[in-house]
């Protein structure tokens, strides 16, 4: 896994994995893994988000099963 410049900091590239093309990132010490929102074709996330968040990279796949939609520096939990 190599460091990511534009995510947070605790946070490097999972190599073999992508959601919905986009990369995904494995958190250094907990179990957490995010992707970037791109939103729903047009480049733009749906309600300003710009991190999905899940527990095992799969589960960014769906709203089901991932945590959440976050802002830029994972403080704030925007939606689903």
């Amino acid at each position: 896994m190599k460091n990511c410049t534009k995510c947070p900091a605790d946070y490097k590239l999972l190599k073999g994995f992508r959601s919905h093309g986009q990369k995904v990132y494995k958190h250094k010490k907990k179990r957490l893994y995010i992707t970037r929102d791109i939103g729903s074709g047009n480049g733009r996330s749906h309600k300003g988000g710009a991190w999905k968040m899940a527990i095992k990279p799969e589960y960014l796949l769906s709203k089901k099963t991932r945590l959440g939609t976050y802002n830029e520096d994972l403080s704030i939990r925007i939606g689903d």
